[in-house]
């Protein structure tokens, strides 16, 4: 099995935070894989260290590599 992830650690990412664009530095990846009644499943978050807050999970689907990609998101 080969797990490719969109980012490292040790990357700065942009998300929102308390409504606000924030950015943070990844310090960990979490890899979730198992089998359900639908097949295979993956699940992929990242603890990231944030101005008000050392640790906090997200999914990767809520980073972005630079502001102006997530505000083209919303």
């Amino acid at each position: 099995m080969e797990i490719n992830t969109k980012f490292n650690v040790e990357d700065e990412v942009y998300l929102l935070h308390s409504n606000k664009i924030v950015k943070a530095k990844i310090i960990e990846i979490h890899i979730t894989s198992f089998n359900n009644n639908k097949g295979p499943y993956m699940k992929i978050t990242y603890a990231l260290s944030l101005p008000d807050k050392y640790r906090t999970q997200v999914e990767e689907k809520e980073l972005f590599i630079t502001k102006q990609e997530l505000l083209d998101s919303l």
